[in-house]
Formats: structure tokens, sequence, C-alpha cells
């Protein structure tokens, strides 16, 4: 106890909230863990990273607040996360309900199960969720405590709670770093060492056969765990979305890269043999390759049929993207048209998923149906238009999918250090994505890099589109909007500069926000609407020489001499050295 007391104190460890409070950077906001994952995985694999996405700490009466729980198709793998699915709802629903506030809180994680989200699940309720959307079962299998993952215990194990209470325990963290450290020690190895994924590190060679014991453990860890989340749900009276899972069938079986004689290897060729002639055969003998796999990636089918008799018994409602996927592809066979691999969806994917999601929110009456049905027509074409995803993130994914193809268990070996050094960029864009999916960068400090890169070269429109991919992915972040507002101002880009200034407003409206709107309004002619926002910025501070003077200026542009004249006295007597104002008041002097 008292060496508990003492690391405590000397805050030794890690605090594995689920939930954490960063005062000094984000005041009023709340976040998702970053360290959440190491509980669950150790320290011999790269731990995957949580998404940022930040939600107040108090929940606004105009706020619609949704939890979207999953792995890393969910975390929007191999892109950045503007292009997942939680994010390209975002989107859509801010379009859509300009009056609405929407809190759209991504707690996608890289190889993690349902065993994780049962964890953490009465903590999301707490938030006040007025929405929960999941999509899981993946991972069920090779996922952190899966039912064929490394160690003794699994995630249908009764012991595995009191098994994550005891890592709380900062003693236990203790002994777990020492026998960590003491492994690297005695046996030359530093972590993260061997240069694979985190496919390859969590499956290992562990086969599982259709109907083995192992897999009915992951069949019934999953109904479990599906079951727990969704009672907790119900008991507290928060609606829950489920999307079926889907797969890409037109994916080699995965165990043939080891075997090529593999049962699901030869069905899968007889698929290929019969898919020009007869495509209702030849999809039932893609389900039934995909269904003999024993590397399980892909989860089986019975998993949506778990998930289907959830409706009644819960009354959850059901997306189902996977016979929207299968309607959306040739032939009905879902394939590489929408997926970049085995089961991660592209970006046109990932739309259908946020879209099938967005109609069963209309569907279950959560929200009603938008009132402009003409920008609901157009919403998609606006999205694409607008999408914060520029060819630095292009070129950020195609490396990673790259990696990942490249990498057991799509090939023999782990060639992720050969995919790096061969690649050749072709321009600064490239060479900077190259360096964040290699890690030396941030995606953060790549887009700003590119951005600064633009703006020395006076190509203000790509600056605006890498900062805008920033604001997007962070928009609680005040300093970025201001930042690049104060960039755009300085090249004269008044209407970009605008918009950037007016989404902050939406997020932290203050008088800077106000003042600078009004300012910018005076340059872009619009002098009713700078007077507006100069009004409303007088009303927060009236000693502000420069909101006075914005003010007088678009009152004499508007042809109001008189109150004019009457702000920019007023100006003058708080700062008489105020050149321009020195020099309007002169021509209202002489008129």
């Amino acid at each position: 106890m008292l060496l508990e007391l003492v690391l405590r104190v000397s805050h030794y460890g890690k605090d594995y909230s689920t939930f954490v409070r960063l005062p000094d950077q984000y005041p009023g906001l709340i976040f998702f863990n970053p360290d959440l994952p190491k509980k669950y995985f150790d320290d011999n694999v790269a731990v995957p990273s949580v998404i940022p996405d930040g939600f107040k700490d108090i929940k606004d009466k105009n706020t619609f607040r949704v939890f979207v729980l999953g792995g890393s198709t969910t975390a929007g793998f191999p892109y950045p996360t503007n292009a997942s699915f939680p994010r390209q709802l975002k989107r859509k629903l801010q379009l859509l309900y300009p009056d609405k506030q929407f809190e759209i809180i991504n707690m996608g994680v890289s190889a993690v199960n349902t065993t994780f989200m049962a964890q953490y699940i009465r903590d999301v309720l707490d938030q006040s969720p007025d929405l929960i959307l999941i999509y899981a079962g993946h991972n069920e299998y090779y996922g952190a405590y899966g039912a064929a993952a490394a160690g003794l215990i699994k995630g249908d194990n009764p012991l595995l709670s009191w098994f994550f209470y005891l890592k709380e325990y900062k003693t236990y963290q203790l002994v777990e770093n020492l026998i960590a450290y003491t492994a690297r020690y005695f046996h030359d190895e530093a972590p993260f060492g061997s240069g694979k994924t985190l496919m390859a590190e969590m499956a290992g060679d562990r086969l599982v056969k259709h109907n083995s014991p192992e897999y009915k453990e992951g069949i019934n860890q999953f109904r479990l765990n599906l079951e727990y989340i969704l009672s907790e749900c119900k008991s507290a009276n928060v609606p829950v979305i489920i999307g079926t899972l889907t797969s890409n069938l037109l994916q080699k079986p995965l165990d043939s890269v080891t075997n090529p004689n593999s049962l699901s290897n030869k069905i899968f060729k007889s698929a290929e043999k019969i898919s020009t002639t007869d495509s209702a055969g030849a999809y039932n003998l893609f389900v039934e390759a995909k269904e003999k796999d024993m590397l399980r990636f892909r989860a089986p089918a019975e998993m949506n049929k778990i998930i289907g008799g959830m409706r009644l018994r819960y009354g959850s409602t059901i997306a189902d993207i996977d016979s929207l996927f299968k309607n959306k592809c040739e032939k009905g066979i879902p394939g590489y048209s929408i997926f970049v691999d085995h089961l991660h969806p592209n970006i046109y994917g990932h739309q259908l998923i946020a879209n099938e999601y967005f109609n069963q929110i209309i569907e279950r009456g959560l929200l009603s149906e938008p009132d402009n049905k003409n920008l609901w027509a157009l919403s998609d074409k606006i999205l694409k238009e607008t999408f914060p995803f520029t060819r630095f993130d292009s070129t950020f994914a195609d490396i990673k999918i790259r990696v990942l193809l490249n990498s057991f268990p799509f090939k023999k070996g782990y060639g992720t250090q050969i995919i790096f050094s061969n690649y050749k960029p072709s321009n600064y864009s490239d060479s900077l994505a190259l360096q964040t999916a290699e890690g030396k960068i941030s995606w953060t400090a790549g887009h700003t890099l590119l951005a600064e890169y633009y703006f020395s070269k006076q190509n203000y429109k790509a600056f605006f589109k890498e900062m805008m991919s920033i604001i997007f992915d962070k928009p609680f972040d005040t300093y970025t909007y201001k930042s690049t507002a104060s960039y755009l101002i300085e090249a004269k880009q008044f209407v970009p500069a605008y918009t950037v200034v007016s989404l902050l407003h939406n997020v932290n409206p203050d008088i800077y926000t106000l003042k600078t709107m009004g300012h910018l309004s005076v340059n872009l002619g619009q002098y009713p609407r700078a007077e507006y926002f100069l009004k409303e910025a007088l009303k927060l501070d009236t000693s502000d020489p420069e909101v006075l003077y914005f003010l007088s200026l678009s009152q004499f542009y508007s042809g109001n001499f008189s109150e004019s004249a009457k702000n920019v006295k007023a100006c003058l007597r708080l700062n008489p050295n105020y050149s321009d104002a020195r020099q309007l008041n002169e021509i209202l002097l002489n008129r």
C-alpha cells in the first residue's frame, strides 16, 4: 500500500481513464485518452493511436453528440482521419443542419475488438450521448485479447475484468515494466524492432479452422460483448445503430500465402472460374472461401447473424453495410472497387458507410429530414468538392497501403523498410508524405510545412487547402484558425480569410472573431455586415480603438457620415496617434 501510494504521488505509470482533460491546452474539452490502448497491448508492438476528437465537458442544449465505436475501419485506416466515415458523417450533418451543433467522437482504434469497447462503454454513457454507432467484429480473433491472440486470457474469460482492474494499479505497472525491461535486456531486443506491421504482430502464425474451438470462442466473445454493450445502452436509454460487417470477397484467402493448397484457396479458384458466367454462384463460393480462410482477419458471416438478432432483443437499428456494398459492386461481389485491401474501404466506401448511418438516423427519427431538400440532393457533390483531403493525404495513404500489402499476411516476409526505401517522391508534397508515413514527422507537421511552402510560392489556394485539412481534423484548436487567417490577411486573400474566421466563430465566438469578420467585411465591401459584427464586438469591449475605426470606416462607405464621425472621434480619444483614424477624421471634417 505504501509503495502504491508513493508511485501515485510521484505520478508513475499510466492513467488508464477512458477520457482525459487537457486544461492547459484546451480548457472545457474532454478527449479519448491516448494512453488507454497501452493497457491492452504489450510493449513489443507499436501501440495504436486514438483519434483526438475533443468534445465539451458541459454539453450544450443544441448539441447532438454521437460516439462511434470500432476498430481500424472506424479510425479510417489507411487514410488520415478526415476520410473516415465518422468525419464524413459529421460534415454531412453540419451541412444539412446548420442550426445544430454536432459532436461526432471517433473512438476507432486499430487492432481492438468488442472486448476493448465493453470495458469503456459505461464511461461513454456517462458523457450524455444522443446516439452510439458501432462498426466492429473483424478483430475478434487477432485483436487485443482476441480468441486467437497471444496470451492465456481471452476476451470471453470471466477473469479478464479483474485482470484489467489490476492494471490500474501503479504497483502492477511497475512489475510489468520491470519484466519487459529485463526481457529486452537479456534478449538484446528493442521494442518495435521487427519491422512488422501491427496486423502481422497481432496474428503471428496462428490459424483458426472453421468451427474449431477457437473459432467458436471468437463468435461467443463477440456475442457476449455485444450483448453487454447493448444492454448497457438500453438501460441508459441511448439509441444504437450497428453496422453489418463487410469485406473484400475478391481478396485471395490469406492463409494461401503460406499454403497455396489450402481449402479456402481451392474454393476461391473455383469461384474465379465461374465469375464471368455465374455471378450468383461465384458470390456464394467467394463467401465460402472467406469463411474457410483460416487466417481470420475477416469476420465470419455468423457475426452478421448475431448483429441481426440484436434488433428485436435490444431495439437496435441495423445499418446493413454488407448488403449496401454488395449492391454497389459489379455482379454483386464486394471487391477492389470499394476496398483497398481485405476489409478496409476506400474513400468512396467510407462515404457509403457515412450515408447509410445518416439514412438510419433519419429513418429512426433521431433527426427530422433536412428542411432544404435541394441542399440534401446536392450534399454529396458539395462535400466532395470541399473534401479536406489533398495530394499529401492521398500519397500518405498510398504508401501505407503499399506497406500493408507487401507485408504478412499478404506476402511472405515483412517489406516495410523496402517500401520506404524504394519509394521515389516526385515533388515536395510526396516527400513530406513519405516522412509522415515513416513516422519521422507528424501528419499535422507535414501539412503545415507544405502549406508554408505553397505560401512562399504565392500559391494561396493550395495553402488554404492544406491548412483547412488541419482545421477540419482539429476544429477545437483555435491557434490554427488564427494562424491561417493571419497568413491570408497578410496576402490580402480576404475571401478565404473570412471563411476561416467564420468557422472559428462557430466554434469559439469572441471579440477576435467578431472584430476580424468586421474588418474583413469592410475589405470585401460588405459594409452592413461589417457594421453588424463590429457593433457586436463593441458590446464585448468598448475600449478597442481598432473596432471603432473599422466601424467608422464601414459607416463612411455606407454614407452614414454622422455616425462615422462620432465613432472615429471615439477612436481617437482612445488612441490619438492612430494614423488611419486621423486621416479618416480629416476627410469627414472637410466634407
